[in-house]
């Protein structure tokens, strides 16, 4: 317990507050804090108010600081640098991407734009980085130093971290392409994956570049994802990732033992899921021209599958519809 003890110096009496313990038998000061002479512990107890502030900060937390909570739980910044290391000069390459991740979630700017928005939120507290570490040019360097394989290998250990730490729902998984448009020059050789094609946002008059996503049904959380030329049409894009799709519901398949893949597209693409799907994928929905079929249960064997296969991918939609009741009522026997 605290106690009041008085100090004599110069002929002055000063006031501290003083806590004692033992120590090794005899009594011992352990802490003090000055708090002045009697006249100035008096007049700090008769001020009504508090002092004035000198200044006023105003700083984006709530939104920021969930984000980053979130981001420490999975390690996002350190699975980041293991992957891109860097020298221990200013911020790390995981720090730029988390920065980026939050902002586009938080208050969407653009590069230029982007360590001015961080000087305005509680990051700038936390991370102590002055605001011109974020400039537009250093962002593009610590983008650069990401290679294509690291971006993979940070996705799949990222998933991982996920799965172990939270209970996602991986019964249905949902699979379907997007793209988006850029304002990269026209002109601008350097770029090959931004290229002219069907804009599904009615953009064509911008170069666009194509996304495949595999997310969960609950909350749409990545799994996988692929970007691919935007002059690259969905079905050549679907054949030429099925082995990778592959490669990740074998990894999903360890952490739940029954896993249903969703895919959106049309009757010409079931040759390509055919080939590979009934191979690794145990349950299936096809979803495309106003037909529905769900194929593929534990409790067939494979010469079933592959016959069901075979019917959907000659006869196109007729046999989604006329066989697609069949095999649901054998799923259900």
């Amino acid at each position: 317990m605290a106690s009041l003890i008085k100090k004599r110096k110069k002929g002055k009496t000063y006031w501290y507050a003083v806590e004692c313990q033992r120590v090794n038998g005899k009594p011992r000061i352990v802490w003090q804090k000055y708090l002045g002479r009697a006249e100035d512990i008096l007049r700090a107890t008769q001020q009504a108010t508090a002092p004035e502030p000198q200044e006023v900060r105003l700083r984006q937390f709530g939104a920021v600081a969930a984000m980053l909570n979130v981001a420490e739980q999975l390690g996002v910044v350190g699975t980041i640098d293991r992957h891109v290391p860097k020298r221990k000069q200013g911020a790390s390459i995981g720090r730029y991407m988390l920065l980026a991740a939050i902002n586009r979630g938080c208050d969407p700017k653009s590069k230029l734009q982007i360590g001015e928005w961080y000087e305005q939120t509680i990051l700038h507290r936390l991370w102590k980085h002055p605001a011109s570490t974020f400039s537009s040019q250093r962002f593009w360097d610590a983008m650069d130093a990401i290679s294509e394989e690291a971006i993979v290998a940070i996705e799949r250990d990222l998933v991982q971290t996920l799965l172990r730490t939270t209970q996602l729902d991986l019964g249905a998984i949902l699979y379907d392409t997007t793209n988006f448009a850029t304002f990269i020059h026209t002109l601008n050789d350097r770029n090959t994956i931004a290229q002219r094609g069907h804009a599904k946002k009615k953009r064509h008059d911008l170069r666009l570049v194509g996304l495949a996503l595999v997310v969960t049904r609950t909350f749409g959380i990545p799994l996988f994802h692929e970007t691919y030329a935007g002059n690259v049409t969905d079905t050549t894009q679907f054949g030429s990732v099925v082995l990778q799709l592959a490669e990740r519901y074998r990894e999903l398949a360890a952490s739940c033992a029954d896993v249903t893949l969703v895919l959106h597209f049309r009757k010409t693409w079931l040759h390509h899921a055919a080939n590979v799907m009934m191979r690794w994928v145990s349950s299936m929905i096809f979803r495309g021209n106003h037909q529905t079929a769900l194929i593929i249960n534990n409790s067939f064997c494979k010469t079933h599958r592959r016959k069901a296969f075979r019917r959907l991918a000659c006869d196109g939609r007729r046999a989604g519809s006329s066989h697609g009741e069949s095999l649901r009522s054998q799923s259900s026997s």
